[in-house]
């Protein structure tokens, strides 16, 4: 009866979309294990953060079981996880750990995560609450033992390029948002771009109709990676350099209004 195969039918879909589920899950948790395994196992700078479960730090504000995430925000590296300004911040990581209902931005006073709140926002998101359509990480999947700015190694990127490639071909973002030249000149040659866009200034690439780049992932699919300004203290000043504008945010928030067309289609 054809009532009976469009019931075997829909029943087949959900068997697919659980496997996928699944195995979504486990590539997820086999490529924490190898970051891991990697930073415990060779000499490298950077260190593993043993309070980490997720692939990255950034991933507790907006990440934990967002694998079919449409929107990618990378980051370069997270920082120091054991200077005194991330205190309070691995108290969170910690307590979710424990599956404490508390907020990533408890007592956070990051200047880059709180202009990161006003962005989102102009574009329709709200991520001082949990949105399964983001991902947040760094390229850099470990913490350098002091500091959180400055002295970025394009060679930590490097390492980590192959970690960052499977993340992506995991979750397969439409978007990835990438803040900083450094980082979005490392995301594009993770994802396999052969000839990078040159950029003799960054402040008008990012204006220029060459941003956002077309990037097509495994399975033909296609992903469009965005180079924004890092919205730090150093990175707004030099979005704003030429300006009376020295922390104003209003240069990047015509830079991400680019992003919206690209959420709508389907």
């Amino acid at each position: 009866c054809g009532w009976v195969r469009l019931l075997i039918g829909k029943n087949s879909e959900i068997n697919d979309m659980n496997n996928d589920i699944v195995s979504k899950k486990l590539q997820y948790q086999e490529l924490i294990a190898d970051v891991q395994k990697a930073y415990l196992s060779e000499s490298r700078e950077l260190r593993w953060c043993k309070e980490c479960k997720e692939i990255n730090l950034w991933a507790y504000w907006q990440g934990r079981g967002h694998l079919d995430a449409d929107i990618m925000l990378v980051g370069q590296d997270w920082g120091c996880p054991w200077d005194t300004p991330s205190v309070a911040t691995m108290k969170n990581v910690c307590d979710m750990n424990c599956e404490n209902a508390v907020s990533y931005m408890r007592g956070n006073d990051s200047i880059t995560d709180r202009n990161l709140i006003q962005l989102f926002r102009t574009i329709g998101f709200d991520i001082l609450s949990d949105d399964p359509k983001l991902f947040f990480t760094n390229l850099v999947m470990g913490y350098r033992l002091q500091g959180t700015s400055g002295g970025f190694k394009t060679a930590w990127a490097n390492a980590d390029a192959p970690f960052f490639r499977r993340l992506v071909d995991i979750i397969h973002p439409r978007v990835l948002l990438c803040l900083g030249k450094d980082t979005f000149r490392c995301t594009l040659r993770a994802l396999g771009l052969q000839r990078l866009p040159v950029i003799r200034n960054y402040n008008r690439f990012i204006e220029s109709s060459e941003n956002p780049v077309q990037i097509h992932l495994c399975d033909d699919e296609t992903a469009f990676v965005f180079a924004f300004a890092h919205c730090g203290v150093m990175g707004t000043l030099n979005r704003n350099r030429g300006t009376n504008e020295k922390a104003s945010l209003n240069k990047q928030i015509q830079d991400w209004a680019k992003i919206v067309p690209f959420l709508c289609v389907t």
